[in-house]
């Protein structure tokens, strides 16, 4: 059969014409939907085991941690506890360190010498250190000008006294804040050219003065 007798004039022919375009972009997102149901209640502090011994809570549960924490109340400490170091003087209910009981029992600049003025009124500053020394070309008075560098606590103060180029007379400042002789120690005598004599004293809180304990001469 030829083509032609298959094409009916009769039927009609129908043409479909598709455009087929490009997938456009993604729509918003949706509204979110409802919450979920609330979870289960973690532990509270009422329902912590009742034994005698100290708990936390970890991960959501109970530990016990007497042998980590110290408690508030007489706290037992071990390994090598440390704490802020008070400053000098200090009298309260601070924690006392190691640093802090060794300087007060030292006192300050120990192992240090100051030296004194060699003028006629030579001023002696008890705060800068322990020992003293004096070279004297002339006669001397020693005068306080300070009080000890910890105040309320006993301070000791050595003395070294040179008599340079002759004798010399070295006297000791009294009244407030100065020396105080006793009635064993009554007063310096002159310091032999070349030799050198040793006073020492220790601060008086009470009387607020220097008593002199100790005179040696002659080395």
């Amino acid at each position: 059969m030829a083509m032609a007798e298959l094409l009916d004039p009769e039927i009609p022919v129908i043409e479909i014409n598709i455009e087929v375009s490009e997938v456009g972009a993604q729509g918003p997102a949706g509204v979110p939907g409802p919450p979920g149901p609330q979870g289960p209640p973690g532990p509270s502090p009422d329902d912590a085991p009742v034994d005698g011994h100290l708990y936390g809570r970890s991960d959501a549960a109970w530990a016990q941690i007497d042998g980590v924490y110290a408690p508030v109340a007489s706290p037992v400490f071990n390994g090598n506890p440390r704490a802020p170091t008070p400053a000098a003087g200090d009298n309260d209910t601070s924690v006392a360190t190691t640093a802090f009981v060794n300087n007060a029992i030292a006192g300050p600049n120990v192992s240090n010498v100051v030296s004194l003025l060699d003028v006629a009124v030579s001023p002696l500053d008890a705060t800068l250190g322990s020992i003293f020394e004096l070279v004297a070309t002339g006669d001397r008075q020693i005068v306080p000008v300070n009080a000890p560098a910890l105040p309320g606590q006993s301070q000791k103060i050595i003395l070294r006294l040179m008599a340079s180029g002759a004798d010399r007379l070295f006297s000791l400042g009294a009244g407030a804040g100065g020396f105080r002789f006793g009635s064993l120690i009554t007063g310096l005598t002159t310091t032999l050219s070349g030799k050198t004599d040793y006073v020492g004293a220790i601060w008086n809180a009470t009387g607020s003065c220097w008593d002199v304990v100790s005179y040696a001469k002659g080395y």
